[in-house]
């Protein structure tokens, strides 16, 4: 049992030590269900053809259990709750707060959006998953075991997606493992390479050979899905965490500063090594990309900006911009594959388009505190806080190509939920002295 658990009580009741025995497990749960039960539900599904920007004779996706389930889990999380008081940090309350204002203003742009019901059926969708997470983190209240069975959860999805690369053929443009798009294989893989690498020297032979499996793995279907975005921010999002919690620690500068001097340096670097080589950034977008429209999101992304530009404040409702059907404002775009997409392949924008710059301010203040938690020295060891910061360095990134933060319900978004959670919490010694100390603080009752 770990410290926080420890010092919750010195005779605590069985019933509320199994209510927190399984809050650590249901993160775990959640992600795997996202990222593994119900692809393999809706796997292999016919793709359709695209003729004038509509898709003709592609099966749609089987959503009853997730309409179940989703709810299910909130259920799950309050009735965890009334056996066991969550524990909730001033650190915690002060993270989730613009989170909770932004889907607040989610489910209130029903009233001025272009479709309500969808607006509150996917608002619904997000809160009860961001809820859910939340609680089962507060009761839990401990940051190894359930880090442990999340990693436990990416080394079956690494396994299932292994299995597809292996005995399936990859699609034309790279492989997509269970999944619908070769981005959420690379997603996968990204995702899985972190937990598993930061986790390589910790714990028993069992959680070692875990790790190393779902870090090898990772490695494999991320080259396999051909994923350039993802394959750069598995390599970077690491370093960038390493060379910010250095740099925060030696410096003595936040999280914030720190990275923001790390990309100044770095950027400076990498536009004197082109203007050395006569490299321009088309060229560097050529190298990389194969163009210089990021695999067309540049025309996208204009498209989409006209939009804003109409409801600029407040936006035309949470997420329902691209699924209204043939009332989408998309077919009106004169490019068949922006009549085709289901977002703008920017979660910035996105939630801009949705919810205007008001959304926008409460998703990056949302985002910078919890990239400043995370990237705290004093909070917990090394290793985790760089995984956290690996983590949300890697969603922030990944939500520049397709759009994940708050506006998607898959397992990337639930991960930079849960990594911001997680470094909420101190790792507190098993000793009275200490609780005292920090008691108020860190909600940990003696």
């Amino acid at each position: 049992m770990s410290a926080t658990a420890d010092i919750r009580g010195s005779s605590p009741s069985s019933i509320a030590t199994s209510a927190r025995a399984i809050a650590a497990l249901m993160p775990a749960v959640i992600i795997s269900y996202s990222g593994l039960i119900d692809p393999l539900i809706n796997f292999d599904l016919a793709s359709g053809e695209h003729f004038g920007g509509v898709v003709l004779g592609a099966e749609s996706k089987n959503k009853t259990l997730t309409r179940i389930i989703i709810p299910v889990f909130l259920l799950v999380a309050l009735a965890l709750a009334a056996f066991a008081r969550p524990s909730i940090p001033r650190r915690l309350r002060i993270l989730v707060l613009p989170a909770l204002i932004l889907l607040s203003v989610a489910f209130l742009s029903a009233l001025w959006g272009r479709g309500p019901m969808r607006t509150l059926t996917l608002a619904s969708y997000q809160l009860f998953l961001f809820t859910s997470l939340l609680i089962f983190t507060a009761v839990a209240a401990d940051p190894k075991r359930i880090l442990q069975y999340v990693l436990l959860a990416f080394a079956l999805i690494t396994a299932a997606n292994l299995a597809t690369v292996i005995l399936r053929p990859p699609g034309p443009i790279g492989h997509q493992g269970i999944y619908e798009y070769k981005n959420t294989l690379g997603a996968a893989g990204g995702c899985a390479f972190l937990f598993g690498f930061f986790h390589l020297f910790q714990g028993r032979l069992f959680w070692r050979a875990t790790a190393l499996f779902t870090t090898l793995g990772a490695i494999v279907i991320t080259l396999a899905s051909e994923s350039k975005t993802a394959l750069a921010l598995m390599i970077t999002a690491p370093a960038l965490a390493t060379g910010i919690y250095l740099f925060s620690r030696l410096l003595a500068l936040g999280p914030i500063l720190a990275g923001a001097l790390l990309l100044a340096l770095t950027g400076t670097a990498i536009v004197a090594v082109c203007a050395m080589v006569g490299a321009s950034l088309d060229d560097v977008l050529l190298a990389t990309y194969g163009d210089t429209t990021f695999t067309g999101r540049t025309g996208v992304w204009e498209f989409a900006y006209d939009y804003v530009r109409q409801s600029p404040l407040l936006g035309n409702g949470y997420r329902t911009f691209w699924e209204l059907g043939s009332a989408s404002p998309k077919h009106r775009s004169e490019v068949e594959f922006i009549r085709t997409i289901g977002s703008a392949h920017n979660g910035y924008l996105d939630i801009t388009l949705s919810v205007g710059l008001v959304g926008l301010f409460f998703l990056l203040v949302f985002a910078l505190t919890a990239f400043s938690i995370a990237g705290r020295a004093d909070l917990q060891p090394p290793h985790r806080s760089l995984l956290y910061l690996a983590v949300i360095i890697f969603i922030l990134g990944r939500n520049i190509m397709e759009s994940v933060l708050l506006w998607s319900t898959f397992f990337d978004n639930l991960c930079f939920l849960l990594a911001g959670f997680l470094a909420c919490y101190r790792d507190v010694p098993p000793n009275r002295l200490v609780v005292r100390r920090f008691g108020a603080q860190d909600g940990v009752v003696a």
